[in-house]
């Protein structure tokens, strides 16, 4: 059963990157990342959506 995980951080990918890489490489998982500040996202496989602050 895959996994859902939601980091929310003010940056992104601030420390939560390395994580989210391990995550994906090891784990059958679905990440999303809320943030304030709109960026690439780092891996196409995130899903990234800017917050509200």
């Amino acid at each position: 059963m895959k996994k859902q995980i939601v980091f929310m951080h003010q940056t992104y990918p601030a420390q939560f990157g390395p994580i989210s890489q391990f995550l994906l490489q090891e784990y059958d998982v679905d990440i999303t990342f809320l943030t304030e500040h709109r960026s690439s996202p780092v891996d196409p496989r995130i899903k990234h959506y800017p917050s509200s602050p």
